[in-house]
């Protein structure tokens, strides 16, 4: 549960109310300020490889999966599970919206 709350507080960090791309040196400092290095097991490489394949760094980035949900942001959080998108039905366990707001 740890976990969900610390990536909600970082998606909201990172996503605000308008979109970033993230130089990769900028977004290792944010994810490093937010405690990130080392978390679970987790370097601050893996984090960084996982939001450069997922999102190219872009905050705005969104998906729509075959299902009707959305993965979305920096980590693609998927909106079945994660978040509300107000388009398709989750079940929204961090209790927040997908875009951050």
């Amino acid at each position: 549960m740890a976990t969900l709350v610390l990536l909600s507080i970082l998606a909201c960090v990172l996503v605000g109310n308008m979109g970033k791309i993230f130089r990769r040196c900028e977004l290792a400092q944010v994810l490093h300020q937010a405690g990130m290095n080392g978390f679970r097991g987790y370097s601050l490489a893996d984090w960084l490889c996982m939001a450069f394949h997922e999102s190219r760094f872009n905050t705005d980035t969104v998906d729509h999966e075959a299902d009707g949900s959305t993965d979305n942001g920096i980590f693609q959080i998927n909106s079945r599970q994660w978040c509300d998108d107000y388009r398709s039905s989750t079940q929204n366990l961090c209790h927040m919206h997908c875009s951050g707001e």
